[in-house]
């Protein structure tokens, strides 16, 4: 009771709404008692903590293999049966070695072996046999010149004559060009009569062995010059033919006709590919260019062995030798043969590595949740494959580790979203009761499809056809999103909605399709409930996310090209049910979250606007004046929201409630008061404001003893501002001129605040004013009227009392309109029915020669305020 005799108990800064700082008021204990005081932990390190939790729970839902245990798998496993269903912790690209192994092997067989075939290799030996013979003959040849011709010629000069031939005197003794000349005229000469030179050395058995030991000298260059080890008795049958050109050439014919074919050292010791195929490559040493073609027919392919039965053939063919040349021949021939097709093994291994290499590892994609073996079927091999790889990919990586990767990607995509929306999205200015119920929301909702996760694993053994996508696809994902805008705001919805379709995409099987899939039906859904009047309209958007659902699935569906297939209509179905359940769940759930947060919904608004409502009943009872007063400003706020896109429903219950205080002391107040009786004709001035200012903060006790919700009390602290208290203000100067009080301080005659910040808030104080000074027209003609409303609205406006909150000079042009209709409607003129009498209207208790207590401004003061600044306010 001192608080009300006392004006400096009197409240003077209530406890600011939500979203500015909270003024220097001491704590409201009673709102503490009754809930949880959340603009107390409303700060930045509330915030920070609330958003490591939250990424930390995040991180532990979804880290995999964090708390489990994977048993060990081995080959003694094999063939045992299977105790339970074994499923995959997690989607994973598990490399089948065995299966690259053998495929490896498959097309390292299947890579031809490469031969290199030298087919110049003939014409290199046809040279050496030439130059070899020729060698041989030009030694043969210079030995008969030298032992046999060059004598004879001596002989056969006069004695006086000492010059003779000196074929290695040096050119300037001996003139060379004639010397030459007869030295290759000699040598032909022999060649010619070589039959006739060798017979008569033979004659002489002394020259007959030096010629041999000459001939045999020059064997190992013989052997080095055709590359061939040409046996001794061979190389003397050579030199008893005396390396004839014919043999020669026979020879070379020979060599050349064999050495045509491909030749090898032993065929049956060919290696082949799988396909019975080779490679053949063609070196030509020449031009340093190789070719090669794959063969499978290798008979015409010799080796060594087969070679000596093809040159005895062609020994029969040259019949111009005789027996004894063509077995030398076939002697010597095979000793010259060689192999012109050879094994590349460093090739053919460089081959086949690099065929294995071009193939990639095969590896068996797993999916999340997919069943490795069923309960009682029997371990094979392949089980082990996959089962070993999981352990080994579980066991591989550092569960904490995971832990902490997770969590700094929650921290990140948390802090980003809510970094920029708190800087871009104007509207988006959640507070420690919003960050906590979207906090609570997302943890719920990720237990949520963990638990639909596990159902689905469980059922998947009972219905086998049934994907686990179709599972998640029932899940009521558009539910969050919706209810964030019911207890919002559509902005905080969309960030919540990005966040939520980010996470149900990495929880899923399918993240790209799910991820999209939530954020499209949770639009629609929070869209749906933009206007929540009834309780239908939860059921209503779980139909229009059933169906948006639907239409998704459709769409996935016909990408996929199941449309015809079973499980087409099983994900429809999934999608249908998914809608429905987001209703269901708004609809139960939505109760839950307001009692818990204290969330003022328009539902709850709905029950607030019921007339029977405890306080409105008591209002009409004890301050029937001041009922009719608010009624009717729940009539202007309600029509001017709806012009100026605010919140009609919250600004009609509010004008209800807004003057619930004056309940306690109805009868100070001038719409309750009976014609001449005005308690406050006995009190002092500063005593009548004090009863006037504690209709407001006993108004907001109310608001809370009857859980009216943060908005409504907000709006009850606000809708006076700070306005002055004018006629008692007056009353206090006069008094004061006349000596009777003290100095007087405007500050003591204005309501404490703070200003309105919202535009219902702003709306309620505008009509709130504007019905009271209206109700005291003596003559409410339109024009009077329209003239009020225009003051009323420019005096509060050059108050400053709207500087808070977003109304705009459009709006309040708006406003005013919508006010003045609504008035005129109400004091319009009615006819005088035949008998009666027109009676003059009675005097309001503002007409009163005191007005008892002025809560509103006074019209005189309204009348005669200067409205130059916006006078034409609700003017057509």
């Amino acid at each position: 009771m001192s608080s009300k005799t006392n004006p400096n108990n009197a409240e003077k800064r209530p406890t600011p709404p939500e979203g500015l700082p909270k003024a220097n008021n001491k704590p409201d204990l009673t709102r503490m008692r009754k809930a949880m005081s959340w603009r107390a932990i409303d700060t930045p390190a509330y915030r920070y903590i609330l958003l490591v939790t939250v990424a930390t729970l995040l991180a532990l839902l979804v880290t995999p293999s964090l708390f489990s245990t994977t048993p060990s798998y081995d080959d003694q496993m094999l063939n045992q049966v299977a105790t339970s269903d074994i499923r995959s912790p997690a989607d994973l690209n598990i490399e089948d070695l065995a299966a690259t192994e053998k495929k490896r092997e498959e097309v390292e067989r299947s890579t031809h072996p490469i031969y290199d075939y030298h087919p110049q290799l003939s014409n290199e030996i046809q040279v050496r046999i030439d130059e070899a013979f020729s060698a041989a003959r030009t030694r043969l040849y210079e030995f008969i010149l030298h032992q046999v011709v060059e004598p004879e010629i001596a002989s056969t000069k006069p004695k006086s004559t000492e010059n003779k031939i000196d074929p290695n005197a040096p050119a300037a003794e001996n003139n060379p060009e004639e010397l030459a000349g007869i030295r290759q005229q000699k040598l032909k000469e022999i060649a010619d009569n070589i039959e006739t030179y060798i017979g008569k050395i033979n004659r002489n058995k002394t020259l007959a062995k030096d010629l041999k030991s000459h001939v045999l000298l020059a064997h190992n260059d013989f052997n080095k010059t055709i590359q061939a080890v040409v046996p001794e008795s061979n190389y003397l049958d050579l030199f008893n033919n005396h390396f004839s050109i014919e043999l020669s050439n026979a020879l070379k014919s020979m060599i050349g006709d064999v050495m045509s074919r491909k030749i090898i050292n032993e065929k049956e010791l060919m290696e082949r590919g799988e396909d019975g195929l080779i490679t053949i490559r063609i070196v030509d040493n020449a031009s340093k260019k190789t070719a090669q073609y794959d063969q499978r027919d290798l008979s015409g392919i010799l080796d060594l062995k087969e070679v000596n039965r093809s040159l005895w053939r062609y020994t029969t063919i040259l019949s111009d030798l005789g027996n004894r040349q063509r077995e030398l021949l076939l002697r010597v021939g095979a000793k010259l043969v060689q192999p012109n097709l050879a094994y590349n093994r460093n090739l053919t291994i460089e081959h086949r590595r690099h065929a294995r290499e071009a193939v990639k590892a095969m590896f068996i994609p797993i999916k999340k949740g997919e069943v490795i073996i069923r309960d009682g079927m029997r371990f094979e091999q392949r089980h082990l494959v996959i089962l070993r790889a999981i352990e080994n990919e579980i066991a591989s990586t550092n569960p904490l580790l995971s832990l902490l990767a997770y969590f700094i990607f929650f921290f990140l995509v948390l802090y980003s979203l809510i970094f920029f929306a708190s800087r871009n999205i104007r509207k988006f200015k959640p507070e420690a009761k919003d960050y906590t119920a979207i906090a609570f929301l997302t943890l719920l909702f990720i237990l949520m499809v963990k638990a639909v996760s596990v159902v689905a694993n469980a059922l998947d053994v009972v219905l086998p056809s049934l994907s686990i996508e179709a599972y998640y696809l029932a899940i009521p994902v558009a539910a969050g999103g919706a209810m964030v805008r019911i207890m919002c705001n559509s902005e905080t919805a969309y960030v919540f909605i990005a966040l939520i379709s980010l996470l149900f995409g990495m929880l899923t099987n399918n993240p790209v399709f799910m991820s999209t899939y939530a954020l499209v039906t949770s639009l629609i859904a929070a869209d749906a409930v933009g206007q929540c009047r009834t309780r239908a309209t939860l059921f209503l958007a779980g139909m229009r996310a059933s169906l948006v659902a639907m239409l998704m699935v459709l769409f996935h569906s016909m990408v996929q090209g199941n449309l015809v297939e079973m499980s087409f209509l099983h994900l429809l179905l999934a999608a249908f049910i998914s809608g429905m359940a987001t209703g269901l769940v708004l609809t139960g759930m939505t109760p839950v979250i307001e009692f818990i947060f204290n969330y003022t919904t328009d539902i709850k608004l709905l029950e607030l606007a019921n007339l029977n409502h405890p306080l409105l009943k008591k209002l009409i009872v004890q301050a029937p004046g001041t009922y009719h007063h608010s009624i009717l400003v729940g009539s202007l706020v309600e029509a001017a929201a709806e012009s100026i896109h605010a919140n009609p429903l919250l600004a009609r219950v509010a004008a209800y409630y807004h003057d619930i205080g004056k309940v306690k002391n109805p009868l100070y107040f001038a719409e309750n008061q009976r014609e001449g009786q005005n308690p406050h004709d006995t009190l002092n001035p500063n005593m009548s404001v004090l009863i006037l200012l504690s209709h407001v903060k006993e108004g907001a006790e109310l608001a809370r003893k009857h859980n009216l919700g943060e908005k409504i009390t907000w709006i009850i602290q606000q809708h006076h501002g700070t306005n002055l208290i004018r006629f008692f203000h007056h009353k206090a100067l006069e008094m004061h001129e006349k000596g009777d009080i003290k100095a007087v301080d405007e500050r003591d005659f204005r309501y404490p605040g703070p200003k309105p910040q919202t535009l219902e808030a702003g709306l309620v104080m505008l009509a709130d004013s504007v019905e009271a000074a209206t109700r005291s027209l003596n003559e409410p003609t339109p024009e009077r009227v329209q003239g009020t409303v225009q003051r009323v609205i420019n005096m509060i406006f050059r108050d400053e009392q709207l500087n808070e909150c977003e109304l705009t000079l459009k709006d309040l042009h708006l406003i005013a309109r919508s006010f003045t209709q609504i008035l005129i409607g109400i004091y319009h003129n009615r006819p005088v029915y035949p008998g009666s009498k027109q009676q003059e209207k009675p005097q309001d208790a503002r007409s009163n020669p005191q007005p008892p207590a002025q809560t509103h401004p006074d019209i005189d003061d309204v009348e005669d305020t200067d409205d130059k600044d916006i006078k034409r306010l609700g003017m057509h």
